[in-house]
């Protein structure tokens, strides 16, 4: 798969929902549910208690639905991630090893980063698209930090609260990852209907936005 089919779905919704808990027991069901009401992609995190297990369900059971996997650090854990079936890959950093090893795999990986010299790092050595992490930057600094490089598309994770998704998407970023703003404690008790809510206004945020690319 090619980051074009990431900045596809991105460009629908502009949301990547991101899944982090103790057990992934309700991962599946949970994504499921996003699906239904409108969302494109998902990432598991890989530090999430059988997050490679929910994982392969979840292709096996909703192929239509772009799954990746976060918090993936190490060549080791991007091979374990794609084996389990990942179409994509996220990391709180950039390591260099590890992008590579993904282009060996042919998996997309979005490499974490937050100043100006790691997001170049990222994107030479293969992040079409850069995590913007944390979110605490805020959207003036998205907006500064594309000035110089605008070629490189940015999604930000890492404390996206609902109420600052269109800020986010009008500084210039591409996208925004949702975790616990958007999954509530769903993950933990498997309240579906929660998370539907959650979905239904994370989207009509990002909807709100204006001039989005």
């Amino acid at each position: 798969m090619s980051f074009d089919r990431l900045r596809e779905a991105l460009a629908i919704t502009h949301v990547l929902a991101i899944f982090r808990a103790k057990t992934s027991t309700y991962f599946v069901t949970a994504a499921q549910a996003l699906a239904d009401n409108g969302f494109r992609a998902v990432e598991f995190t890989m530090n999430s208690g059988g997050a490679l297990d929910a994982l392969r369900r979840l292709r096996d059971e909703s192929p239509d639905l772009l799954a990746g996997m976060g918090t993936v650090i190490t060549p080791q854990d991007a091979g374990d991630a794609v084996a389990a079936g990942a179409q994509f890959l996220v990391s709180p950093c950039t390591r260099v090893e590890t992008l590579e090893r993904a282009r060996e795999l042919g998996v997309p990986m979005i490499a974490g980063a937050t100043t100006p010299t790691e997001v170049a790092l990222a994107y030479d050595h293969g992040s079409e698209l850069v995590k913007l992490f944390p979110s605490a930057v805020g959207p003036a600094y998205v907006r500064a930090l594309r000035e110089p490089l605008p070629h490189i598309d940015l999604v930000v994770t890492g404390g996206v609260t609902l109420d600052v998704i269109a800020d986010f998407l009008e500084a210039g970023a591409v996208g925004v990852g949702l975790g616990t703003p958007l999954t509530g404690d769903a993950l933990d008790t498997g309240d579906v209907a929660s998370i539907t809510e959650r979905a239904k206004a994370a989207l009509a945020k990002a909807a709100q936005a204006k001039d989005v690319r």
